[in-house]
């Protein structure tokens, strides 16, 4: 199997900031869209590749919140601030018509005609975790269907528009998939969707966080494996991005939450702007 990897040496340690990551690697003019954008490590990723001269799809289930978010970036920027490249991207990944809507979007923007740029940069940001039994308004699973399903929908729909920029640089699909994997607990093909399991009271929220993510790892290889097939100038990873307390442990009592920061604290990273550089490396850096 032909699946791309990462240099090691390349990659950001635990204390590496966002900006120190991207120092020397040129996105100016690159077109990225990112979901999750609104919070976490999505925010502190959106900032990183605006500033540094990126056109960023800001994705977001609020309006209100992606808004709040762009208007945030541009304030903390400065003079600069109104020359950054940032669209919101109202993207709700529990309906699947709403991933639809978000990439035709992107799609009218970026792919007619010709000389469209196309997309360069598509991560996969956006994720529930360890949540009680919930569905999408389409009938998944909600972790499934939020963390897999429709992060697989949206890259489908975006991959005829997604190519190498005017540098001739390969094209790149990141996936935050997460250590987590390991708790999936095998993959049941003929349940992923908890109906069999749930029925019989046995739903597992972590087991199903685990499943999703397994999945982000699974179709980070597989669409590696088909894009070279294919002789396509795109490169696909999945990636853990280190441990940080974020919105994603939202659905966590605080006994839960005070346990993984004293299990975790060893590996922990500080903030989101530490956070998110492991993505940022693993996208644009040298492979």
């Amino acid at each position: 199997m032909a699946v791309t990897t990462v240099n090691r040496a390349k990659l950001a340690s635990k204390r590496t900031t966002a900006e120190q990551a991207i120092a020397g690697i040129d996105v100016k003019g690159k077109v990225a869209v990112v979901t999750g954008g609104s919070s976490g490590i999505g925010v502190e990723t959106c900032r990183t590749l605006a500033l540094h001269g990126a056109k960023v799809y800001l994705g977001a289930r609020s309006a209100e919140a992606g808004q709040a978010v762009i208007d945030s970036i541009r304030r903390d920027a400065g003079e600069a601030g109104s020359g950054l490249q940032l669209q919101l991207l109202v993207l709700d990944l529990s309906e699947l018509a709403s991933v639809r809507r978000a990439a035709e979007q992107v799609l009218a923007a970026e792919a007619a005609g010709e000389a469209a740029a196309g997309v360069q940069l598509l991560i996969l940001n956006a994720g529930v975790m360890a949540c009680p039994l919930m569905h999408t308004q389409d009938g998944l699973e909600l972790q499934t269907g939020v963390n897999h399903v429709a992060h697989f929908y949206l890259t489908q729909l975006l991959l005829p528009a997604i190519k190498p920029g005017a540098d001739g640089a390969p094209a790149r699909v990141v996936s935050v998939a997460s250590s987590a994997h390991q708790f999936a607990q095998g993959m049941p093909m003929d349940d992923l969707n908890w109906e069999k399991r749930s029925v019989a009271g046995k739903y597992g929220p972590w087991q199903s966080y685990g499943q999703s993510k397994a999945c982000n790892v699974l179709f980070g290889r597989e669409l590696a494996r088909r894009m070279s097939a294919e002789g396509r100038p795109v490169l696909a990873f999945s990636l853990h991005p280190g441990i940080i307390m974020t919105a994603l442990q939202r659905h966590q009592s605080g006994l839960v939450k005070a346990a993984i920061r004293w299990m975790t604290a060893p590996w922990q990273k500080t903030t989101a702007q530490v956070g998110c550089a492991g993505g940022v490396v693993s996208l644009l850096g040298t492979c």
